[in-house]
């Protein structure tokens, strides 16, 4: 019996010990299994992640900030200090056209990091921060919550491929889409032109001399962009003269180059130094002139509309509902047809159109139809009397619509990195009963 209860603890005692190991194996596995899916969660949290100013960086690449109206506050209106801080990424986006308490709200609920808000919240200057008025405490609690805003507004409207483009694309084919305010750009390394007349032998000093200024002769990438023109000089020097070329007391002929090179103003005092020293004259002949700012293809406030075939106004009021996804809008027949049968008859051609409020933009454009979102009373009898219908959606009816198709471009610029979401919550303030 002793012997059997000794062979019998001892195979206990292996069996324990094998329990104890497979428990062992099984803890060790299970633990790096813990450890793989801490791994993957992290790297998905990383992966679905952008540092706030790269996400603002790739929207005023798409969005320039330079296109926007004088009178508007477009950019980053709103920055908690964690993100500056570096203690905290955006994740997750809510987009909406007007920045409400219901917006914000939901924003918090979601757990959004930034709001991408069309309208600027902040659109006149803030004197306090106060909980009495709700443009105050929208910014308030943003910053409580470590939500940033950011506002793209007009230049979103002027951009090419901005909602006014968006809102063309409805109309039905097109032959021609114009820009009624065509955004100019001045580069300010090109806002002067600078005429330098200086003698043969010395024009390589002169303009290595100049062109070496930052500032100098740059048109976009390229440096030391100049030309020359072939030409003859006069000069006659008077008392206390002492001419480089020539006698004094005497009309001197000497045969020259204009060279030009485009100069920011900023760098101007500085060529005017540099050119006094290197230019061989005691007096060098120069002038400066001011260049007008350039069109930038594409941009701007408004587009004319001239489509392929010509719409009947019911043709086209069923088109821009559907695009807009809206049930109803408002429509003011031209003069020339103001009986209601002519709503059907084939007239419109081109179509002037601005998101928004458009008064500003399109109110006297020479077109079939104008299309916005609000108009004054006496400016849609303006219209109509010079031969154009009108058609009102509302004024945030014809923005609304284009951050569902804006929403599918960012995911594709952001990588799929961030959560975009579009508010439930955000509806034009004025309904129909």
């Amino acid at each position: 019996m002793g012997n059997g209860i000794r062979i019998s603890f001892v195979i206990s005692m292996a069996r324990t010990h094998h329990t104890r190991q497979r428990l062992k194996s099984s803890l060790s596995r299970s633990r790096q299994l813990q450890r793989r899916k801490d791994q993957t969660h992290n790297f998905i949290q990383k992966r679905h992640q952008m540092e706030l100013q790269k996400v603002i960086g790739e929207l005023e690449k798409k969005f320039p900030l330079r296109l926007a109206e004088k009178w508007d506050n477009v950019g980053l209106l709103v920055e908690p200090t964690a993100f500056g801080r570096g203690e905290k990424k955006v994740k997750t986006v809510t987009m909406t056209i007007d920045l409400t308490e219901k917006v914000l709200d939901e924003a918090i609920a979601n757990k959004s990091d930034l709001i991408f808000s069309y309208h600027p919240p902040i659109f006149v200057a803030l004197k306090r921060l106060t909980t009495r008025e709700v443009k105050e405490r929208i910014v308030i609690r943003a910053i409580e919550n470590g939500i940033a805003i950011f506002s793209p507004h007009t230049s979103v409207d002027s951009s090419a491929g901005g909602v006014n483009d968006w809102l063309a694309a409805g109309l039905g084919e097109s032959t021609e889409v114009k820009v009624v305010q065509p955004y100019s750009y001045q580069d300010p390394n090109q806002a002067l032109k600078v005429h330098v007349f200086v003698p043969e032998d010395a024009a390589d000093r002169v303009r290595e001399g100049l062109t070496s200024i930052t500032g100098v002769a740059s048109i976009g990438s390229y440096k030391q962009c100049t030309f020359s023109t072939k030409g003859s000089g006069t000069f006659f020097g008077g008392e206390g003269t002492n001419p480089a070329v020539g006698k004094k007391g005497q009309l001197e002929r000497v045969e020259e180059l204009r060279l030009e090179m485009v100069c920011s103003q900023s760098a101007l005092p500085q060529l005017r130094e540099k050119l006094y020293q290197v230019h061989p004259y005691e007096t060098p002949a120069w002038e400066v002139v001011s260049l007008q700012p350039l069109p930038v293809p594409a941009t701007g406030q408004g587009r004319l509309v001239t489509l392929k075939e010509p719409a009947t106004l019911k043709e086209m009021i069923d088109r821009i509902k559907r695009h807009l996804g809206i049930p109803h809008l408002r429509l003011a027949l031209s003069e020339t047809n103001s009986e209601s049968d002519r709503v059907i008859q084939p007239k419109i051609k081109t179509v002037a159109l601005c998101a928004g409020s458009g008064v500003s933009v399109i109110g006297k454009s020479k077109a079939d139809l104008l299309l916005t979102g609000e108009m004054g009373h006496h400016d849609v009898l303006a219209a109509t009397a010079r031969g154009s219908s009108v058609i009102l959606c509302e004024h945030t009816n014809t923005e609304r619509g284009y951050l569902a198709h804006l929403q599918k471009e960012l995911d594709q610029l952001f990588e799929g990195k961030v959560n975009l979401l579009l508010s439930k919550v955000d509806a034009d303030p004025l309904v129909v009963f």
